[in-house]
C-alpha cells in the first residue's frame, strides 16, 4: 500500500498537477493585481509552454491541457477554453523546440538554448489568450 503512494507521489504528472496548483494561487491572487507596466503576467502558460518545450510536444500537450482545466475551473469563460489555448501552446512549444534541433558531426541532437528561448516565446505569444 505504501509502496503504491509512493509510486504515485513520485509521478510526474502528480508533481504537475502540485506546481500548477502553487502557481494557480499565485496567478488569481498576487499576480492579478501588480500588474508591471499594465501587463498581466500568465505565469499557467509560460509554464504550459515551458513543459511542452523541455519534455516535447506530447507531454506538452498533455500538462497544457492538465494546467488548463485548472485553470478554467477559477475562470469565469467557458470551461474548456484555457485547456484549449494552453494544450496548444505546449504543443507548439514542444513542436517549435523540435524543429529547432539540429544534428551534429557526432551524430547527437544539440539545440542552440537561444532557440528555444525564441521558440518558447514564440509559442507564448501566438496563442496569448
Amino acid at each position: 500500500m505504501s509502496e503504491r503512494l509512493l509510486r504515485l507521489m513520485a509521478s510526474r504528472w502528480t508533481r504537475l498537477v502540485l506546481v500548477s496548483l502553487i502557481l494557480l494561487g499565485l496567478q488569481t491572487t498576487l499576480l492579478n493585481d501588480m500588474r508591471p507596466f499594465g501587463v498581466m503576467i500568465p505565469v499557467m502558460l509560460l509554464f504550459a509552454v515551458s513543459a511542452g518545450t523541455i519534455y516535447g510536444s506530447e507531454i506538452g500537450a498533455i500538462s497544457g491541457l492538465i494546467i488548463g482545466v485548472m485553470y478554467d475551473c477559477v475562470l469565469s469563460t467557458p470551461l474548456g477554453l484555457a485547456s484549449l489555448v494552453f494544450g496548444l501552446a505546449a504543443l507548439d512549444g514542444g513542436f517549435r523546440w523540435t524543429v529547432s534541433t539540429t544534428r551534429c558531426r557526432g551524430g547527437c541532437v544539440c539545440s542552440c538554448r537561444w532557440n528555444d528561448c525564441c521558440a518558447a516565446a514564440l509559442a507564448g505569444v501566438s496563442l496569448d489568450p
